[in-house]
Formats: structure tokens, C-alpha cells, sequence
């Protein structure tokens, strides 16, 4: 059965992809384009269709419910969003990315929740590193950082790339002062329903013991991070009890060596081991870890929803 795909863009556009769809003969698809409301509306009356790729700058007619059809938006940058596609790309691979965001619109977006107890354990670091990993994975994923609610001057959740690393898109998290967990809830939901990303990876620190609850609501995983020193494994046995048996919970070995011992963690899966690396550069870190392969049942997870 061939993918029935409506391209509602200005004329130009259009046309190149139309040309280009013409000299290239996909059997397994076909596509119409339109640039003007009605005739859009027209086609959709009496054609099926499974897809409309379209962009932000186009009247989209609003009888038409994303629900029922799947809308698809061109995006001006590489780096795109859970419903969005690349406009400038080679017409095959364009294809290919809307085949690939089609077949995931309907998996929903998976929270992340990374913590610790301890402080330098690399919370930050790790989780940053598991959303290049999902992200160089072909998967849409946000980094969201609540590692100092209540300090920064800033509105619920504000986009803000400030680790050097463009592939992640950063957005910064204000609970307020003192923390209200209404709000801290309300972001967290706010950001899972709005499905832009297949992947949003939240830095928490687990000091704000007040928000465990809020986040174990909204987190389809837990990573506690630890680095397996005495100290560490002390600091994960004062805080193991606070996450309950709603959310399924992992530990992660941290900057790891050869006097790091993995302590008893019942109620907590493995999720592997990031050996120590004495640079100093947070950016070669964390693309070094994000190379691994200590992400990837998170990755199947996803892949068998």
C-alpha cells in the first residue's frame, strides 16, 4: 500500500519537490501538492490521506484535525523537532524522514528523570550525553534542566543552549522560591503532552526531596547516578527509598575505576558503567559517553511500544 502524502506549501517549494517526485517514480508513495486553502480542503473531501507536510508560515484550514490526519511541519533547521521534517534535503532523504516521524507519532514522548544524592556524581553530564545519544539514535530529544530551580530569573521552561552542544536543545526549568510543586508538576505534564519530543531527559536533584513525588508521577524512568566510592554508595542508600514502585528504576556507574566498588541496589536495574575520564573538557565527555551503548534499553524500550 503506497503512502498517500499532501504537500500544502507556497508554489516554489512545491514544485521542486513535485519535480523532483516525477523524476524519481517512488511506486510506494504518492504525493500531491497545494498551495491554496480550498483546493487543500477540496482534496481532503474526497481522497484518503496519510499525512499533510506543510509549514508554520502556511494558513492551515482549521477544520482540518490533527488527530485524524497527521501534520507534519518543514523546518528550516537539521536538528528537528518529533513533528517536524528538514526542508532542505535531497527529496529520497526527505522522504525517508517522513516515513520514519510518521511511524513514530503514536509512541508518545518518553521522560527521562537523571539524579543523585551525590553531589559530582555527573548527573549533568549524563544525561546530556543520553540525549546525544537519542538524537545521533535518529530520535527527536530536549535536555530539561531543574539542577538549580528557584535561582535563575527565568519563566517555567525557557529554551537555553548554553553547553556547547547545538544537536541538544537546553531548556532551563524555575520552580520558583520557595518551590512549588503545583508548577513543578505542571511542567512536567505540560512538556510530555505537547509530544514535540520522543525523548526529554530532566536533570533533578534529589536534595528537593519535596519533588520526588512530583517527578515520579511524570517519569517513565528513574537513573540514579553513582560513582561507587564509599561515599557515593553511602549517599544511594540514604536516598534509594525516596523513589516508590511506580516508576521503574535504574543505577548507573558513573566516572568509575579501579577503587569503585557497585554497591546493593535492590529494587534498581543495572544500566551499565562510564569509566572515569580525567579530561577536563565537558563537551568530549559527553560525546565520549553518548557513544556507548549504556543507553540502548531505553532505546529498545521505545522501539517495542
Amino acid at each position: 500500500m503506497s503512502l498517500k502524502i499532501v504537500l500544502y506549501e507556497e508554489s516554489e517549494y512545491a514544485k521542486r519537490v513535485e519535480t523532483a517526485f516525477s523524476e524519481l517514480h517512488r511506486e510506494e508513495i504518492e504525493l500531491v501538492s497545494f498551495c491554496y486553502k480550498e483546493n487543500l480542503l477540496a482534496h481532503l473531501s474526497l481522497h484518503n490521506t496519510d499525512v499533510i507536510v506543510t509549514s508554520e508560515t502556511m494558513e492551515f484550514p482549521a477544520e482540518i484535525q490533527e488527530e485524524e490526519i497527521p501534520v507534519l511541519y518543514l523546518s528550516e533547521q537539521r536538528e528537528t523537532g518529533k513533528n517536524e521534517v528538514f526542508r532542505y534535503q535531497k527529496f529520497d532523504d526527505l522522504m525517508e524522514e517522513i516515513k520514519r516521524k510518521l511511524n513514530r507519532q503514536n509512541r508518545g514522548t518518553k521522560l527521562l528523570v537523571f539524579t543523585s544524592m551525590q553531589g559530582g556524581s555527573g548527573v549533568t553530564s549524563c544525561a546530556l550525553s543520553a540525549a546525544l545519544y537519542f538524537r545521533k539514535q535518529g530520535y527527536s530529544a530536549a535536555y530539561l534542566d531543574f539542577s538549580f530551580p528557584g535561582i535563575r530569573q527565568k519563566k517555567d521552561v525557557t529554551e537555553e543552549n548554553r553547553y556547547g552542544i547545538p544537536e541538544i536543545p537546553v531548556f532551563l526549568g524555575d520552580f520558583g522560591t520557595p518551590v512549588d510543586t503545583e508548577k513543578a508538576g505542571n511542567i512536567l505534564e505540560e512538556a510530555k503532552q505537547e509530544q514535540k519530543w520522543e525523548y526529554l531527559i530532566a536533570d533533578f536533584p534529589m536534595y528537593l526531596d519535596i519533588l520526588t513525588k512530583v517527578f515520579e508521577k511524570s517519569a517513565d524512568e528513574v537513573i540514579y547516578v553513582c560513582d561507587g566510592s564509599p561515599e557515593g554508595n553511602r549517599k544511594f542508600r540514604e536516598g534509594e527509598n525516596l523513589w516508590g514502585d511506580s516508576v521503574r528504576k535504574w543505577i548507573l556507574y558513573n566516572k568509575f575505576d579501579e577503587r569503585s566498588i557497585q554497591t546493593e541496589a535492590n529494587g534498581y536495574e543495572p544500566l551499565g558503567e562510564v569509566m572515569r575520564d580525567v579530561s577536563s573538557d565537558m563537551e568530549k565527555m559527553i560525546e565520549k559517553t553518548a557513544s556507548l551503548s549504556v543507553f540502548e534499553p531505553f532505546l529498545q524500550e521505545k522501539v517495542r511500544r
